[in-house]
């Protein structure tokens, strides 16, 4: 066996997968009938085939925000005369606060409108996760003309990472890729459990042929705490870490996959393709989150890509977003 072969033989046999869970996403964010807007706004993030012509362009500083720091929440949009209100899903011990001038917080119930008092498009937040160590979070910016009407809106999705709640079973880990350590004397293979539903949650827009349509969405990057395993999220890594990033495989089709697999490109040295082993078929707006670890960074920006269906094997409605990218910086 060739030196190559002998070392991909050792990356393979190191790989673990330590938890798994397949979210079902069919539910629709219930209606507010209390406040006047909160039924608009949920239902054209449920229904995005029904929503109003002008759109909200929202930006986040990173796709994952840590539990109790501030952020800055900011959109593009050019209203005028009317208000911009933000709301955000009921997710289990997830409360949004916004800092006042007095040095006070003022809660945010969910799934309830907060009118945005701000004169620049854009406002501080902080999110407060107390029971997840990874929590996705959708959320919603409308803008309110004069007449009391939704004229613009867009949606979005934060990841809220609190690294003092226990490690969550909620993710695939996909162990040390780039490894070349020592060999372990009893590899174990991969038994990740059976998928099971929780509760209802965003409903996944669907498409209107009969088909699957597997994507890819990058959560976060960051690296691996040797002592507690936990991911960490940072902007840069040093070379000496062990990268991980955290992304997610989702069927936004409206019919089921059958099985599939994955590949994803480790910048590592030398750099490492990483093929997956066969998948369980996706529903209609299932989702699998997986965490992949590796070491051996390169300094410089290189780049993390992950190929859901690689080997073309899954007759889809588009291949354009069966691929997902993320630049990694490394000092």
């Amino acid at each position: 066996m060739s030196e190559n072969e002998n070392k991909k033989s050792k990356l393979t046999s190191i790989l673990a997968i330590v938890g798994f869970i397949v979210i079902i996403a069919i539910g629709i964010w219930g209606a507010i009938n209390a406040v006047r807007l909160a039924p608009q706004v949920f239902s054209t993030l449920a229904s995005p085939f029904d929503r109003v012509s002008d759109e909200i362009d929202i930006r986040v500083p990173s796709s994952s925000i840590n539990s109790n720091t501030p952020f800055e929440l900011s959109w593009k949009h050019g209203g005028k005369d009317g208000v911009y209100a933000f709301s955000y899903r009921c997710r289990p011990g997830l409360q949004f606060q916004v800092p006042q001038p007095d040095g006070t917080y003022l809660p945010i119930n969910c799934e309830s409108p907060y009118n945005i008092q701000s004169s620049n498009n854009s406002f501080r937040l902080i999110p407060i996760s107390s029971m997840n160590r990874f929590l996705d979070v959708p959320f919603v910016i409308a803008y309110i003309n004069k007449e009391g009407e939704i004229a613009a809106e867009g949606s979005s999705m934060i990841t809220v990472v609190n690294q003092s709640a226990p490690e969550s079973p909620d993710t695939v880990s996909l162990g040390n890729l780039g490894s070349t350590g020592p060999e372990p004397s009893q590899p174990t293979s991969p038994t990740p459990s059976t998928p099971y539903p929780v509760t209802p949650n965003l409903s996944i827009p669907t498409t209107p042929t009969n088909l699957p349509d597997l994507s890819v969405r990058i959560l976060g990057v960051g690296s691996i705490n040797p002592n507690t395993r936990t991911f960490v999220p940072q902007s840069t890594l040093n070379a000496s870490d062990i990268g991980a990033v955290r992304f997610e495989i989702i069927n936004s089709g409206n019919k089921a996959s059958g099985v599939w697999g994955f590949s994803a490109s480790l910048p590592t040295n030398p750099s490492f393709k990483y093929t997956s082993e066969r998948q369980r078929s996706l529903n209609p707006g299932d989702r699998i989150e997986y965490t992949i670890q590796f070491d051996q960074l390169v300094r410089g920006t290189n780049t993390f890509t992950v190929h859901a269906d690689a080997a073309d094997e899954i007759k889809e409605v588009s291949e354009a977003n069966n691929i997902a990218t993320q630049a990694i910086a490394v000092e």
